[in-house]
C-alpha cells in the first residue's frame, strides 16, 4: 500500500513582496489556519498530496476550509481580535451577537433582581 504525504501552502500577495507562498507547509486545516492568519496579506491555501517519492498526485484549493476553520475559531471564542480580514464580517456579527447576549443576561439578571425585592 503507498503512502502519501498532504502539504498545505499559504500563499500571499503584498505591496511589498509580491505575490509568493510561505516556505514551510502545514499538514492539518487547523495548522494551515493559524499560519492563515499570521499575516493578513494570506489570499488563498492549497493542499497538495505527493507520494513517498515526492511527487504531486493531487493540488486542490482548500481556502474555503482554512477560512470555515478560522470561523469556527471565533465561534469557539479563541481569538480576542478578528484574525484576518477574510473574516471580518463573520467576527463582526459574532462579536455583535456576544454583546447583545451579553446584553441580554444583564437585563434579565436584573429584572430577577427587581423581583425578589418585593418578596
Amino acid at each position: 500500500m503507498s503512502q502519501t504525504t498532504r502539504e498545505i501552502y499559504i500563499r500571499f500577495a503584498s505591496a511589498k513582496f509580491g505575490k509568493g507562498m510561505h516556505e514551510t507547509p502545514a499538514s492539518t486545516l487547523e495548522e494551515a489556519a493559524g499560519q492563515f492568519c499570521e499575516d493578513e496579506d494570506c489570499r488563498n491555501a492549497y493542499e497538495l498530496t505527493l507520494d513517498v517519492t515526492g511527487a504531486l498526485i493531487s493540488s486542490r484549493d482548500v481556502t474555503t476550509d482554512v477560512l470555515q476553520v478560522l470561523r469556527d475559531m471565533i465561534d469557539e471564542d479563541r481569538f480576542t481580535t478578528c484574525p484576518h480580514p477574510l473574516v471580518e464580517d463573520h467576527y463582526t456579527n459574532w462579536e455583535a451577537k456576544c454583546e447583545d447576549d451579553a446584553r441580554m443576561e444583564a437585563d434579565h439578571l436584573r429584572q430577577e433582581s427587581m423581583s425578589s425585592i418585593f418578596i
